[in-house]
């Protein structure tokens, strides 16, 4: 085939995890005249090449790039994260057997999706398709990344005449729900619903209406799409939203889980179903939500520690100490990096605060404070760690604090010198950790009053302890 001047100056990334299909991506491409083309073979790697200098005008993703994240998931996460522009075509290629459920499921807006094997010449079309598309939103998209929604709706009202109009529409549409102007924004969607059918104008109306209060009118008409399109994700998430808005919590958790057995547990909507469950106080869902979210992220680029030390918490409240510290060793092979190390540390440290060892709590929470102070300043994981050892601290204070108070319910009952010794004990880490607590002096008052009366060695308290 010849080779197409119109696309030799595009700069393409292709990403497959296996190598043959790579070398035959680029050589489909080579064939049409691009010759900047850059590969990536997993999705840490690929958001290295994108994070780079290289402005890429293509790309090009395999539906199975990743074990934790789909086609979809992919490029909704590289969008969040600013990598991949509006403005930038983005394929995903899939086999025959998938082809079917990642149209139906196609919520995130790849510009078009490739059915392998296909040739030098579909390939060349899909590709000049797209970037007429692209080349006449161009402006639009522009004042979109730019936060000028205004000037997004003006740009995009002199396009409903053109080609693309339905796309045209829907982003108008869209634009005013932004904008605030919610009556002309239902009254396009509806429209839009009426004559030309499509599921998403049907589920910006039913938005429309939640945005104006009407509930239950918003729920007869998500209900009906979801009834006519099973099978469109986007209708569960809005359910679960609108169901938790009326405070319908099982409602909610209900829908968004029914996403999620579609989607095959995408770590976005977990995430909302944490929320959601937190919201409902219901602990077997959040934990359940958090265990799938560690399992799909662990050695992956995605991998939060505070996903880890949430449920490490979370775990400890419910009294399921085991099960905590089972995660706490699974976690060691997919929690990785120096502050990987340091939420171990502090997990480890939460449960032998929660099995009363607290001696051996403290070093751990130690040895993570000393990673944690060498972190960057500005890194995420400092900030997260240093919450989680504030918390692991009172934590640990607390359970002291609750000891040091049995240990002067017994010395008032009878006085005992190994217990003395416990209590004076406790009284050293508790003056050193919080000084000036009123509950500590007054247990320190108490037990010297104790001590004289049995002419026993009293507490002093001095900046180091006793």
């Amino acid at each position: 085939m010849s080779t197409n001047t119109s696309l030799s100056s595009l700069h393409a990334l292709v990403a497959d995890r296996h190598s043959q299909v790579r070398v035959w991506l680029r050589d489909q491409l080579s064939e049409i005249g691009i010759s900047s083309v850059v590969q990536s073979y997993n999705l840490n790697d690929l958001i290295r090449k994108l994070s780079g200098e290289t402005h890429f005008d293509l790309i090009i993703c395999d539906h199975q790039l990743d074990d934790k994240k789909d086609g979809e998931e992919v490029l909704t996460q590289l969008r969040q994260d600013k990598l991949v522009s509006l403005r930038t075509v983005f394929f995903i290629v899939t086999g025959e057997n998938l082809y079917a459920n990642v149209v139906i499921a196609a919520e995130h807006a790849p510009d078009d999706y490739l059915l392998k094997p296909f040739t030098s010449h579909t390939l060349a079309r899909r590709i000049s398709r797209a970037l007429v598309k692209k080349k006449m939103f161009d402006q639009t998209y522009a004042y979109i990344e730019a936060g000028k929604m205004q000037h997004a709706l003006d740009e995009c009202e002199t396009l409903l005449h053109m080609k693309y109009s339905l796309d045209a529409l829907r982003i108008k549409a869209e634009l005013l729900g932004v904008l605030g102007r919610f009556d002309e924004a239902a009254v396009l969607y509806k429209s839009i619903a009426e004559s030309r059918g499509v599921p998403w104008a049907r589920l910006g109306y039913a938005w429309m209406l939640q945005v104006r209060g009407d509930y239950t009118k918003a729920a007869e008409e998500a209900k009906a799409l979801n009834e006519s399109n099973p099978e469109y994700i986007t209708v569960y998430d809005f359910l679960s939203n609108l169901h938790r808005e009326m405070g319908d919590f099982k409602g909610a958790i209900a829908h968004k889980e029914r996403a999620l057995s579609i989607t095959k547990g995408d770590t976005k909507r977990l995430r909302e179903l944490v929320v959601i469950a937190s919201d409902a106080d219901d602990k077997e869902t959040q934990a359940s939500a958090l265990h799938r979210i560690i399992d799909k992220t662990k050695k992956t680029s995605s991998v939060k520690i505070q996903d880890f030390l949430s449920l490490n918490h979370l775990l400890l409240g419910m009294g399921k100490i085991d099960e905590s510290e089972k995660l706490n060793l699974t976690a060691r092979v997919g929690i990785t990096g120096v502050d990987g190390r340091a939420a171990l540390l502090v997990a480890t440290a939460n449960v032998l605060t929660a099995k009363k060892e607290q001696a051996k709590a403290n070093l751990f929470i130690e040895e993570a404070e000393k990673i944690t102070a060498n972190l960057p300043v500005n890194s995420k994981s400092r900030g997260c760690l240093q919450l989680a050892i504030q918390a692991a601290t009172t934590r640990s204070n607390t359970e002291l604090a609750k000891e040091l108070k049995a240990t002067l319910a017994s010395l008032k009952e009878q006085w005992s010198e190994s217990v003395a010794r416990r209590c004076r004990t406790l009284l050293v880490v508790l003056f050193t950790a919080c000084p000036k607590d009123r509950s500590v002096i007054g247990a320190h008052i108490e037990y010297n009053s104790l001590a004289a009366k049995n002419n026993a060695p009293a507490h002093t308290p001095t900046k180091n302890g006793e």
